[in-house]
């Protein structure tokens, strides 16, 4: 016997966090670091940002998990204004 399972009912999704996940999902790469990695090095990260590196161009696997993981972006947005408000 085969299960088909239904499709669930996405009419209340809002278009933004549809287009969310529809860019997360185009953006996906094969290979992606993962939370604990990118926690691992955080500090770093946000240094470099502090000091006007773009962290897009320099670190684009990393840009690319803080789009994609709204955890880790809190954290990064949190520790970056710390950073700022010691300076």
């Amino acid at each position: 016997m085969t299960m088909s399972r239904q499709p669930e009912d996405m009419s209340n999704v809002a278009p933004a966090q549809l287009d969310r996940w529809l860019r997360s999902i185009a953006t996906t790469e094969e290979r992606e670091i993962d939370c604990d990695s990118l926690f691992e090095v955080m500090d770093r990260v946000v240094e470099l940002a502090q000091a006007g590196e773009d962290i897009r161009r320099l670190l684009p696997e990393i840009a690319l998990h803080l789009d994609h993981c709204p955890d880790c972006r809190d954290l990064y947005e949190s520790l970056e204004s710390l950073a700022g408000e010691s300076e």
